[in-house]
């Protein structure tokens, strides 16, 4: 039996072993995740078995943590993996769940995107549109209040809107990248903190799928050899700059295909993340840096500070300082709170804090992942960082008026009307009662006139009759 595995991170060469012909006197098992749903054909595959289960990433808003679960397909999904069955002849579909749970349990579609990610793009997107009010913007799939709320938090924090949720200059130029806010915000400030080229790598390589070839532990010298490998591009204080120092290992290899099989890389991933970075230099040369350089003052303070690795680590807070996290003091297995004190965090296992024991008082985080049988949330890339850079930004997290942004484009200031002074309820029902009498009084004036316009009316008709039969 030929046992073969298929998902998206394996290179090519490996996705191509599965339409290789099967050999006489073999079968072929192919283990494969939701990619097979698509119109994949495997010449020969007869029968296929449905778990009724599929991974799927789900966004929270209020932690800001992506979990991967394992959910229920929907009903959709279901008849896409019975499509694989008998492409080429003839074939059955196993499910493993009863006709009872496909009726009642599965969705009749899949869950649209919109509604599990992170909305702060779209919402940057919809205000540069012009369209003020995104709370009640008509959404072919309308997603949570709670999630455009968030969204116009995390937006106000990197100053990419104020307070009634304006777009400011320098939410306009971030509108610029087709990214998320939070790295156009960290690529506008490597500017000022003199880290262009290598803000724009790391961004490039996390704009791409995951660069490292997966290897199974089962086969552990090829395993204990990639993780060898994998510790030489690390830095001891940022995950971050790990990822710098792979590609620009790879710049100076002269961008071989040969040293990344040998370093484990993916060709692929590294590929795209190459095309990526020359894309996002020719957005950067149309920016109009002049015109947010008041928001970046405490950089252009830096230009005497030759440390690149430091100004690389302070242009991260510009965008992501509400993604600190403080050391539980006490504990040495990396545990952290969150700045905003909401949820415990740990450092990821690939982490230069696991590889060299040394955790850092404060560091900061650019993705947050979590499991769905666990609150703790995992630091996926970190980097060390100083609790002064953000000491005087970090009172923003709590000053955040989401009431006022849920409202802006349907306040009174916006119209030009000024908002009257608040009054008592007595007051409201006298100012009613006021307003009945008004319109009684009128009512009765407007028949009066009536009657007598009708009644001079009345007497002009017989004046003119009375005329003509004289």
């Amino acid at each position: 039996m030929l046992i073969m595995p298929l998902y998206g991170s394996m290179n090519t060469k490996q996705q191509n072993q599965i339409f290789q012909k099967t050999p006489e006197g073999s079968r072929k098992l192919v283990f494969c995740t939701n990619i097979a749903e698509t119109s994949l054909t495997v010449d020969g595959i007869a029968f296929v078995i449905d778990s009724g289960l599929v991974k799927q990433k789900e966004h929270n808003p209020e932690t800001g943590m992506e979990t991967l679960m394992v959910i229920p397909i929907s009903k959709v999904q279901a008849m896409q993996r019975t499509g694989r069955a008998g492409r080429t002849m003839e074939g059955k579909c196993f499910r493993l769940y009863t006709n009872k749970h496909f009726e009642k349990k599965m969705a009749d579609t899949t869950v649209p995107e919109i509604l599990r990610t992170n909305l702060a793009s779209t919402v940057l997107t919809l205000l540069n549109l012009g369209i003020r009010n995104v709370m009640k913007f008509d959404f072919i799939e309308s997603p949570d209040r709670q999630n455009l709320l968030c969204a116009l938090k995390h937006l106000f924090l990197i100053k990419a809107i104020d307070n009634d949720a304006n777009l400011t200059a320098i939410g306009k130029e971030m509108n610029r990248f087709p990214l998320e806010p939070a790295f156009a915000k960290i690529l506008l400030a490597s500017k000022f903190y003199r880290c262009e080229e290598e803000m724009v790598i790391l961004v490039s390589l996390l704009s791409t799928e995951n660069i490292w070839i997966p290897v199974s532990a089962n086969d552990e010298e090829r395993y204990q050899r990639s993780e060898s490998i994998r510790k030489t591009f690390m830095t001891h204080n940022s995950d971050h700059l790990t990822l710098v120092n792979v590609y620009q290992k790879w710049r100076q290899n002269h961008y071989s295909d040969t040293w990344l099989r040998k370093n484990f890389l993916l060709f692929r991933a590294m590929k795209q993340a190459r095309k990526i970075r020359d894309q996002i230099f020719e957005i950067m040369d149309k920016i109009r840096f002049s015109n947010i350089e008041d928001n970046f003052k405490s950089a252009i303070s830096l230009k005497g500070d030759g440390d690149i690795e430091k100004r690389f680590r302070r242009a991260l807070t510009e965008g992501f300082y509400m993604n600190a996290a403080r050391k539980i003091s006490g504990n040495k297995e990396g545990s952290y709170l969150t700045a905003n004190e909401q949820i415990m965090v740990k450092t990821d296992r690939w982490s230069c804090f696991d590889l060299y024991e040394n955790f850092p008082d404060w560091v900061l985080y650019t993705e947050l992942s979590g499991h769905e049988r666990s609150s703790k949330g995992i630091m996926r890339l970190s980097s060390e960082i100083k609790v002064k850079w953000i000491e005087k930004k970090l009172p923003l997290l709590e000053k955040v008026d989401l009431k006022r942004l849920e409202y802006a484009g349907e306040t009174p200031s916006e119209s030009g009307e000024k908002r009257g002074p608040e009054i008592t309820m007595d007051q409201l029902e006298s100012l009613i009662e006021q307003n009945k009498t008004e319109i009684r009084v009128k009512e009765e004036e407007t028949g009066k006139n009536k009657d007598d316009k009708l009644a001079a009316a009345k007497e002009r008709y017989l004046a003119r009759k009375r005329q003509k039969l004289a």
